[in-house]
């Protein structure tokens, strides 16, 4: 009978892991296309998160560059710079942009240059420790911009 609870819990303790993994999905993902001897490039998509609790989006992977980093853009004056960030928070039933002039994903130290309409996998590692798979098209602009879960 003991056996039987635990595996009645431990069920149910992977059933709400799925539950909270289906709250966060990606929308209008690209990453910037970039001459090919440019060192580094830009993704950029819309984070959803359905949950009832905010998220804190902590890393992206992905083994097309050799370090991504979170970053957003700060103006000092008239100057304006990018600045890396170690969390962007998502909140409760909300959503954040990523996009050009804000939020964004800098791909450092591109492995080889990117392709016009190449497909790139990303990991979204959040604090929870829930992750997520995305795989967005490059783009020049962003036009026709779609994110393949």
């Amino acid at each position: 009978m003991k056996r039987l609870l635990l595996l009645a819990l431990l069920l149910s303790g992977c059933a709400s892991w799925t539950q909270t993994q289906s709250r966060l999905s990606v929308e209008d993902g690209w990453v910037r296309l970039m001459p090919p001897v440019a060192p580094n490039s830009a993704a950029y998509f819309t984070l959803n998160n359905q949950g009832k609790t905010a998220v804190d989006l902590i890393a992206v992977e992905s083994d097309v560059a050799g370090v991504l980093e979170l970053h957003t853009i700060v103006e000092e004056g008239e100057l304006r710079r990018m600045q890396q960030l170690q969390k962007v928070t998502v909140p409760a039933q909300g959503i954040v942009q990523f996009k050009p002039g804000s939020y964004h994903v800098m791909l450092i130290g591109l492995k080889k240059p990117l392709q016009e309409n190449q497909i790139v996998p990303f990991t979204l590692r959040f604090a929870s420790g829930e992750s997520l798979a995305v795989s967005l098209p490059v783009k020049q602009d962003g036009e026709g911009k779609h994110a393949h879960h």
